[in-house]
């Protein structure tokens, strides 16, 4: 199976595993994705792969230790802090319950509370505001990114390098400058993977061109080579007899109607006629190939 097959799939079970929050499983996944990554020479997703690996890795540590802490932790914690109530409760007299008089200070405050929660209030708004879009932002450079992989595993080396430099101008505005860095990077290597996919396919043309030349030469010289034995042969015939022509002649027009003949399935008489086309051959000047060719048919025939 081709590696980027291959890769693909596993992408597709991540997603699948993740949908199911079964994390353990991804591990060995990712582990697998990134050395077909490194194979293809792909280092930002065998990068991003080990990021992802570690990432789970550290998430699955940290929920063990944390139901560790849960199961070990807790009845003693609420059993001291049911100490502690125990002993305010006791230590604290019982007073009547009155209420504090309003003092001018606290009527002068009240509106300088609302103020200060109208200012909070604004705070938190802008701050959502500002979070909502750097997701927008943060979801948009990576559907870009996604992009850029399409291009790559395309082998479409130039347009992954314009999307990655893309997606790392978004990561760079939101403030991800590490992203942005790293994709950065992805851009120049993407364009080194072009140069040499293009200095590939350069030798791959200049291979399948000298191979056509050489193909071609050599047609050329076998064309030459029939053409000068047929000007031979013809030049042989001209200096012949007129009564050996004639019967160099008879020849060629006996053995094609016979070959006619062996093709309609009439078998006896074509054997019958190339032994009579042996004798012919015996009085004019044919090559021993030619002898052979007709000896063969009987032996078949027969």
């Amino acid at each position: 199976m081709r590696l980027d097959k291959k890769a693909d799939e596993l992408e597709s079970e991540i997603r699948r595993l993740k949908k199911s929050k079964n994390f353990e499983d991804l591990i060995p996944i990712y582990a697998e994705l990134k050395e077909i990554y490194t194979k293809l020479n792909y280092k930002f997703l065998a990068n991003k792969a080990e990021t992802e690996m570690f990432k789970y890795q550290k998430h699955i540590e940290h929920s063990k230790l944390s139901q560790n802490i849960v199961v070990n932790k807790k009845p003693e914690l609420y059993q001291k802090k049911e100490q502690k109530e125990v002993k305010k409760i006791q230590k604290i007299p019982i007073k009547p319950q009155t209420s504090p008089p309003i003092s001018q200070e606290q009527k002068i405050s009240k509106p300088f509370s609302h103020n200060a929660k109208k200012n909070r209030a604004d705070k938190i708004n802008e701050l959502q505001r500002k979070k909502e879009i750097e997701q927008q932002n943060l979801d948009k450079a990576n559907k870009i990114l996604d992009t850029a992989q399409s291009h790559m595993k395309k082998k479409e080396f130039d347009l992954a390098a314009k999307f990655y430099r893309e997606s790392s101008e978004i990561f760079k505005e939101i403030g991800w400058n590490q992203q942005a860095s790293m994709l950065k990077q992805e851009a120049l290597h993407m364009q080194e993977l072009q140069e040499e996919h293009l200095e590939r396919m350069e030798n791959i043309k200049i291979k399948k061109q000298k191979e056509q030349d050489l193909y071609d030469s050599r047609a050329s010289k076998i064309m030459a080579e029939k053409e000068e034995k047929r000007r031979l042969e013809q030049e042989a015939l001209n200096k012949l007899s007129p009564e050996i022509q004639r019967k160099f002649d008879l020849a060629k027009i006996f053995l094609k109607k016979t070959e006619i003949m062996e093709s309609k399935g009439k078998i006896e008489k074509s054997i019958a006629r190339y032994k009579y086309l042996l004798e012919l051959y015996d009085e004019i000047p044919v090559s021993d190939d030619q002898k052979k060719k007709i000896t063969d048919k009987i032996k078949k025939l027969g």
